[in-house]
């Protein structure tokens, strides 16, 4: 039996006293019983965890390493080329944006657990 924790990102500049949300939604971690861990973090030596289905509680710490942040979706053209670049589209006015480029097709440069990790319907 798994558990989940839902969570998400903010930038926050003390300067001008903001925060910046993620504009995803939120993340999903999945914890699983500590009882099913086999040593699988010690080794590879380091207690880094990745986000994908199996995340576990080891000696009471839980280190995920997931650093994506997602502000606002945005494509740019780099010059002279016609390929425009810019992060996944969650929404559908994010792929009106692609369309009104001109785009004729689209490459993801996810892997699948990244996929998984963000809910993502990979068709």
């Amino acid at each position: 039996m798994s558990q989940k924790i839902f969570y998400s990102f903010q930038k926050k500049n003390a300067y001008k006293q903001e925060i910046l949300l993620e504009r995803e939604p939120k993340r999903c971690i999945f914890i699983q019983n500590p009882q099913a861990y086999r040593g699988e973090y010690g080794s590879k030596g380091s207690d880094e965890q990745t986000l994908h289905d199996q995340n576990f509680f080891v000696n009471g710490m839980f280190n995920v390493v997931d650093g994506g942040f997602l502000s606002g979706f945005f494509v740019s053209e780099i010059a002279d080329t016609g390929v425009v670049i810019g992060p996944y589209p969650l929404y559908e006015i994010d792929v009106d944006q692609i369309a009104a480029t001109g785009a004729k097709a689209v490459i993801n440069l996810q892997t699948p657990s990244e996929v998984r990790s963000r809910g993502v319907d990979p068709i």
